[in-house]
């Protein structure tokens, strides 16, 4: 709250835990949950395709200009690939982006799936 976030942002596939509730009710902050969970590209895309579509429109759209914090409650970090795209929004180019999505990882792991969901993700909305 001392730095002006009023919103948060799940991304894990679990339900945010009592911790970060009440972290919200006690300190006036928005905590909004989007259950994603990349898995295999080919059988799962449509569904986190979709479910990134919105996330990227609460961060854009709805929220213009607000600090959120974004984060993965499951530590199955879908953040790196929300940046990523966020930067293709940006005008980055896909190896950057995907650039950035391995330096949310130690140790530069690579996930193929995530590396194709950001490389084919439909941008043209946002731009």
């Amino acid at each position: 709250t001392s730095i002006g976030i009023r919103k948060f942002v799940s991304l894990g596939a679990g339900f945010p835990g009592i911790p970060e509730r009440n972290l919200g009710k006690s300190n006036k902050i928005e905590l909004t949950h989007y259950p994603i969970l990349i898995g295999d590209y080919e059988d799962t895309k449509a569904q986190v395709e979709s479910q990134l579509e919105s996330v990227i429109d609460y961060i854009i759209v709805k929220n213009s200009g607000s600090k959120i914090y974004v984060y993965d409650d499951d530590g199955h970090s879908v953040v790196g690939v929300v940046c990523a795209i966020l930067r293709r929004i940006d005008g980055w180019d896909e190896m950057s982006a995907i650039a950035e999505y391995v330096r949310f990882f130690p140790q530069s792991y690579f996930d193929t799936d995530a590396a194709l969901l950001i490389a084919n993700f439909d941008i043209s909305k946002w731009r």
